[in-house]
């Protein structure tokens, strides 16, 4: 159900935009979508046995661990990462057991609860398609993003301009997605001011068919004059 909530267009309790984002192209059918897809996710995670968890088994999902491997040389555990996309928590649960702490975003109230259930801090329901991150979070900057299987899958290379804002200079920003759908992404992190520190074409997961699903691994830093230790 699609409701108004101080100045937030809600699903779920999910933030979708800000009321006065709504423009011609976030239509009823639009929003109905929207509904459908959270609603999908929220049936995912409510029967782990036979459902979600077992999907990311058969499908061979390894992303996380290899998003994990290529940015850890990169992260400090002595500041907090944000998630985005955080879904059931498999990125955060891996960076969690090497003494990070971490926060997350998105729209599933169901998905979060199992990320919660996996030692996540703050979660934050809402789509990060949002025009204001900087908003959605509360003004809060991080000094490490991560997000895998979101970008490219679910939501275009573009919709990483608004990461920037929320992050600190030298904090970095590490990206995981469906290949063909991420080949410019790099370009974009570049233009954007940030030095790519890794790019490497991998296995996300296997289809039920078989067929390898290629995915991108992104690790960039944020160039600029504020300080990490800011």
């Amino acid at each position: 159900m699609v409701y108004l909530q101080d100045g937030w267009v809600m699903i779920d309790n999910a933030k979708i935009m800000r009321e006065r984002d709504i423009s011609e192209k976030f239509n009823d059918r639009w929003f109905l979508q929207m509904e459908r897809v959270i609603d999908q996710w929220n049936r995912d995670a409510t029967d782990t046995e036979d459902g979600y968890e077992v999907r990311v088994e058969r499908f061979n999902y390894i992303a996380p661990q290899t998003m994990t491997k290529l940015a850890l040389g990169y992260l400090n555990p002595n500041y907090s990462i944000l998630d985005v996309g955080a879904g059931s928590g498999l990125v955060g649960k891996l960076l969690i057991e090497k003494g990070f702490s971490v926060d997350g975003i998105d729209f599933s109230d169901g998905m979060m609860k199992l990320a919660n259930r996996r030692g996540y801090n703050n979660l934050i329901p809402a789509d990060i398609r949002q025009l204001d991150m900087l908003e959605l979070v509360e003004q809060k900057h991080y000094h490490h993003i991560i997000s895998v299987g979101v970008y490219g899958d679910f939501v275009d290379a573009e919709w990483v301009l608004p990461l920037y804002d929320v992050l600190y200079s030298n904090g970095v920003l590490a990206i995981g997605g469906e290949y063909y759908n991420l080949d410019g992404l790099s370009k974009i992190l570049t233009d954007t001011g940030f030095e790519i520190k890794e790019e490497t074409d991998n296995i996300g997961h296997y289809t039920e068919c078989g067929f390898p699903k290629k995915y991108r691994y992104i690790v960039g830093i944020k160039q600029g004059l504020r300080d990490i230790n800011s």
